[in-house]
């Protein structure tokens, strides 16, 4: 997605852009907000992020825009004014989007005064590439106190160029336990092989529910496996 919008000639003073203010009169700036924080890109589907600005007050116009860091992803949506100043811009991301920190960018013009100013970096968030823990199990069932539990699974993730999931390797996923109204406590640690599988083995210490937890990077979004319930025998 790169589609850019012609530059408006405006003035930068800290870190506001403005148009011709009249002496004295203060910049009307929305309440911005993002969400979600972090868009998961997904395989044969669209992700969406949803901007709204809130100014407050009658506005003629308002632009949202979104860029990645680099420069090399960009949408915007020029929106109509209304007199409550509240601005809705959904965007659709595609699975093949730059990776990591995008900004959001509204500009608005005021009923009032008709002059432009430009909120940038009003809002940030994170686009990563989904991954996905399927396949998770612990046996055996029930087990012993003190003899090993065998925790095994396979981590995925997007490919956006094949459309679908693909093998996960060399990542690093947590075992967690939680016992019978406990916490989550991490437990160790696998290293996945080349055909995305992990395993491990911790002695059993009681009853409850194992799980494994990728915790993601900067580039690919978590997975938490469903959990798996090892009664003691």
């Amino acid at each position: 997605m790169v589609r850019r919008v012609s530059a408006v000639v405006s003035v930068v003073v800290a870190g506001v852009a403005v148009g011709a203010v009249p002496a004295g009169a203060a910049a009307v700036k929305a309440r911005v907000s993002a969400a979600p924080e972090t868009v998961r890109l997904v395989a044969a589907a669209t992700a969406p992020l949803t901007v709204q600005a809130d100014y407050g007050t009658c506005m003629e116009h308002a632009l949202v825009e979104i860029e990645s860091a680099g420069g090399e992803g960009y949408d915007y949506q020029d929106l109509p004014g209304n007199a409550e100043g509240r601005f809705t811009a959904t965007f659709a991301l595609t699975n093949d989007e730059v990776r990591g920190v995008w900004d959001v960018t509204v500009s608005g013009s005021d009923c009032a005064t008709g002059r432009l100013v430009t909120q940038r970096k009003a809002a940030t968030v994170q686009v990563k590439r989904d991954t996905r823990i399927t396949g998770f199990d612990a046996s055996p069932e029930p087990a012993a106190k003190g003899t090993p539990v065998a925790l095994k699974g396979v981590l995925t993730r997007l490919d956006p160029w094949a459309n679908t999931y693909v093998p996960y390797q060399n990542a690093k996923v947590r075992f967690e336990f939680r016992g019978t109204g406990g916490a989550w406590t991490p437990m160790g640690t696998a290293v996945t092989a080349k055909d995305g599988t992990f395993a491990g083995s911790v002695p059993a210490e009681g009853a409850g529910v194992w799980r494994a937890v990728f915790p993601g990077t900067a580039a690919h979004a978590p997975a938490t496996a469903p959990g798996d319930t090892v009664a003691l025998g």
